[in-house]
């Protein structure tokens, strides 16, 4: 459930500082059962920031892509690089 939540909360709109510390916290309670989830439901809320373009969300879209990259780095340097690729799929 934690990192069901924590996964919301980086959809919401909040400071820069917020997702990085958000991603911090998911790096510290993801299981490997959970990295599929999260890999996931990262790529598609990547997909969603780069597809709006509003000017006043671009800090925090910024601030939120970097962290689902991190994010998403962390879970492929986790998982054998065939399994990631077949999540990510």
């Amino acid at each position: 459930m934690a990192v069901d939540a924590l996964l919301q909360l980086m959809s919401s709109p909040e400071l820069p500082s917020f997702y990085k510390r958000t991603g911090e916290y998911l790096k510290k309670v993801i299981l490997e059962a959970q990295l599929p989830l999260v890999i996931k439901t990262l790529r598609y809320k990547i997909g969603d920031l780069e597809l709006d373009d509003a000017p006043e969300e671009s800090l925090n879209q910024r601030a939120t892509s970097v962290e689902c990259y991190k994010l998403l780095w962390y879970c492929a340097e986790q998982l054998p690089y065939h399994k990631f690729i077949d999540i990510w799929g």
